[in-house]
C-alpha cells in the first residue's frame, strides 16, 4: 500500500481522535483542513472548531516583498488550499501558533518549497546536532542550488532573515522585538519549552 494511500486512510481516523476538541492527538499530530495561506511559509489550518497558524518547520521562504516570496505563497496555495493536512508539531510558539511539518496528500510542504528553490533550509546553531529531517532539507537545498531552481537562479539571493534584519534596522526595531525562532544569521534556535 502506498504512503499516500495510507495517509488518506489514516486521516479520517486521526480526525476522530481529537482530545477535548483541541484537535491534538496523543502523538502531537494534528489533522485538519488548510483554510488560508497568509504568507510564503505559513498556513492556517482548521482543527475541529479551532484555527491554528502553522509555520513550516525547518524552512524560511522569502518574505512577500522579496523576489520569489509571492511565488512560494502561490505554490502553497496550489498544493494545499482547501485540502486536508496532517501537522507533525515540532514546536509551540506564543499563543495558538505552531511550527511543524505539514503534509498534504503525502507532500511535505516545507521540503517541497526547498526542493523547488522557493525556500531556504534554516541552518542550525549546532549543525552537529541536526536530525534526519534537517539533514534531508540540507541535501534537498544543495540539489536545488546545483540545478539553479527558483531563487537559486539569481546570482546572490538575499535570505529572508537578512532581509528582515535590514527591514527592522530601517524601522528602528531591535531583534528581540521580532520574536523569531532563529538568530540574526538565520540559524534555528531551539525552544527552551
Amino acid at each position: 500500500m502506498s504512503r499516500t494511500c495510507c495517509r488518506r486512510m489514516v486521516l479520517p481516523l486521526l480526525c476522530g481522535v481529537w482530545l477535548a476538541g483541541s484537535g491534538v492527538t496523543s502523538a502531537e499530530e494534528l489533522a485538519g483542513r488548510v483554510i488560508d495561506i497568509p504568507d510564503s511559509d505559513v498556513v492556517v489550518i482548521q482543527f475541529g472548531t479551532q484555527q491554528r497558524t502553522v509555520r513550516l518547520a525547518g524552512v524560511d521562504a522569502p518574505e512577500m516583498p522579496q523576489p520569489y516570496g509571492g511565488t512560494a505563497r502561490m505554490a502553497l496555495v496550489r498544493w494545499a488550499s482547501g485540502r486536508q493536512a496532517i501537522v507533525e508539531v515540532t514546536r509551540r510558539e506564543q499563543g495558538d501558533r505552531l511550527e511543524g511539518r505539514v503534509l498534504v496528500d503525502g507532500r511535505d510542504l516545507g521540503r517541497d518549497l526547498v526542493d523547488q528553490g522557493l525556500a531556504w533550509r534554516l541552518p542550525l546553531v549546532d549543525e552537529s546536532r541536526a536530525g534526519d529531517y534537517s539533514r534531508d532539507l540540507a541535501a534537498v537545498e544543495r540539489m536545488a542550488r546545483r540545478r539553479h531552481r527558483g531563487l537559486w537562479s539569481r546570482s546572490s539571493p538575499l535570505p529572508p532573515w537578512q532581509w528582515r534584519e535590514l527591514e527592522a534596522e530601517a524601522q528602528g526595531i531591535n531583534d528581540s522585538q521580532l520574536n523569531l525562532p532563529y538568530d540574526v544569521n538565520g540559524r534555528y534556535v531551539p525552544s527552551s519549552r
